[in-house]
């Protein structure tokens, strides 16, 4: 880390406007330019590696008799396997429910602008100050800061749009016209620390596999972060 000078700010970012007061600058901080092209890549690889890969809509979980797997019956009809990650963010308890692996989460709804700007910046810039963060992905600048407890069903508040465009507007010299709006459901645990756990077992004699149940505000800190574990009969597991 490294303290900047307003004009060296400036100097290393021109599209920034005058009037910084300070600045910190991160060399080794990283992200993705495009990801949808990661996410795409990820998908390709696996594929290379003999993945399957199908798009399809899970409707439920199906239990198999005599422990010989777990169905999903989805829009292509069902299919059976040994094992099951259920991965569907804030939708995941629609399918987790009647196995009885719940878990407990909430709908952080999130909401960005992609917006135009020339030339792009170098690199994420978060203006602490606005209280939003900039981040170039190709030819388009994404500006997020909003975050609301609101649940699944309450109408988009596209004021929050307008509070992120006019923030950036006050910071970004040649600010062009937003090109594309978003909000989406962002699964966050109570701490928030990512669940990674296996569902109870069936009481049921003969009960097959758990499915997994994976969910995760802050993804990218489950390598780093003990997760929290589910339980059975009182106990972790």
């Amino acid at each position: 880390m490294t303290e900047l000078s307003p004009d060296e700010a400036l100097e290393m970012e021109p599209l920034l406007r005058p009037g910084l007061a300070r600045a910190l600058h991160f060399p080794d901080f990283g992200q993705t330019t495009n990801p949808g092209a990661l996410v795409r890549a990820i998908a390709e690889d696996a594929a290379w590696d003999g993945a399957r890969l199908v798009s399809t809509r899970i409707q439920k979980l199906v239990p198999v008799p005599a422990g010989r797997g777990i169905g999903l019956l989805s829009d292509h009809g069902e299919e059976v396997f040994s094992t099951v990650v259920v991965a569907a963010g804030i939708w995941s308890n629609r399918l987790l429910e009647p196995p009885g692996a719940a878990v407990q989460r909430e709908s952080l709804r999130g909401y960005h602008a992609t917006l135009e700007l020339s030339p792009m910046p170098g690199q994420l810039i978060y203006l602490i100050a606005e209280k939003i963060m900039a981040t170039p992905m190709g030819d388009r600048l994404r500006v997020v800061g909003v975050v609301e407890v609101a649940g699944t069903r309450k109408p988009p508040e596209f004021s929050n749009i307008d509070r992120l465009t006019g923030a950036a507007r006050r910071i970004f010299r040649n600010f062009g016209e937003a090109r594309s709006v978003w909000i989406g459901h962002r699964p966050a645990t109570p701490d928030p620390v990512p669940v990674i756990c296996r569902a109870p077992r069936s009481s049921r004699p003969g009960a097959g596999p758990r499915p997994w149940a994976v969910e995760a505000c802050a993804a990218p800190r489950a390598p780093s972060t003990s997760a929290r574990t589910c339980w059975q009969g009182g106990r972790s597991v």
